[in-house]
């Protein structure tokens, strides 16, 4: 999930301070933002950035670049978000079926994605199998 901050908060934040999350000193001169991509950093990372962000919560798009924080660190807690874009959705989306495979790692299920053929018999849906058998 990326953020983007406006090079008017980079400035106010200071980009020394930025640069663990990619922000660069050069790139600010010819872009009006600059993104910090998430996914990379872990949940005391981002809530180091979040306490920088809020320092300059008046300027433009600090109060986005917080929400959009909060919201991947609700994601990384497992509780229940809403996304407010497609890029945000794929990435709750990828997160959420990480988890699940370590999930079903740790629960000792097959960790790769399955297809679940219909019993008829009993009338439900319920073999497994994975993906890599299910071919047509």
């Amino acid at each position: 999930m990326n953020i983007k901050m406006w090079n008017e908060l980079v400035n106010a934040i200071g980009a020394e301070k930025l640069s663990h999350f990619g922000i660069d000193k050069e790139a600010r001169s010819w872009q009006k933002f600059q993104e910090v991509y998430l996914v990379r950093y872990g949940q005391k990372e981002i809530e180091a950035l979040m306490a920088m962000i809020e320092a300059h919560n008046d300027l433009k798009g600090a109060k986005t670049c917080l929400a959009d924080c909060k919201l991947w660190v609700a994601a990384l807690n497992g509780t229940g978000v809403k996304p407010r874009s497609v890029s945000q959705f794929e990435s709750l989306v990828r997160q959420r079926l990480i988890e699940s495979a370590e999930r079903n790692v740790k629960e000792g299920r097959p960790p790769g994605p399955r297809l679940y053929k219909r019993d008829e018999e009993r009338g439900v849906w319920g073999r497994p199998v994975p993906v890599k058998e299910a071919r047509p």
